[in-house]
């Protein structure tokens, strides 16, 4: 069983969470669509709407990664920010 990374239910969706926290027009953007609609369905479609057209393995490891996200986890701290 994993362990998590971080604090957080594994290194994808920590790595999110840090890009979002960390990026400042992200970090804006999130903060004010928090109390909106629902959120980590939010999340995943800006994902996905965001990811770069690749191929091949590119594609496959970065579908992977996405996939591996825990969104609700994403949403839940970005709730709880300030």
């Amino acid at each position: 069983m994993s362990e998590g990374y971080n604090g957080y239910s594994n290194y994808q969706t920590w790595n999110v969470v840090l890009w979002i926290f960390n990026e400042e027009s992200l970090y804006r953007y999130w903060m004010e669509r928090k109390i909106y609609g629902n959120l980590p369905d939010e999340l995943q479609l800006w994902a996905e709407e965001n990811t770069p057209v690749v191929t091949g393995l590119y594609a496959d490891l970065l579908g992977y990664a996405l996939g591996m996200v825990d969104w609700h986890e994403v949403a839940t701290a970005i709730r709880e920010a300030d």
